[in-house]
């Protein structure tokens, strides 16, 4: 996995839903597991991987802030969709 020198999955610069969502199945084991991940998933060991696991999670969470829903549905009335981006 990402031997091929690639930086996130999909190869893109930046990383995208797929990264996300593969970071979280991988945080999943090493937190849950982390006694047997280097018995049974020795793979996540992988300099390579190692470093990305550690990029995803320097995105961190963001900023959350306290709104009404009042407020939610204003700001979603102002925003305008975006075209949705396809894998081929």
């Amino acid at each position: 996995m990402l031997d091929d020198g690639r930086i996130f999955l999909l190869g893109d610069p930046m990383p995208s839903a797929f990264d996300i969502t593969a970071y979280h199945l991988f945080w999943f084991i090493k937190v849950n597991f982390e006694n047997e991940t280097n018995d049974f998933f020795p793979e996540l060991s992988q300099p390579r991987l190692v470093s990305w696991f550690q990029r995803i999670a320097a995105l961190g969470h963001g900023t959350s802030i306290d709104i009404t829903a009042e407020e939610a549905f204003k700001i979603a009335k102002q925003v305008e969709p975006s075209a949705p981006n396809y894998i081929d």
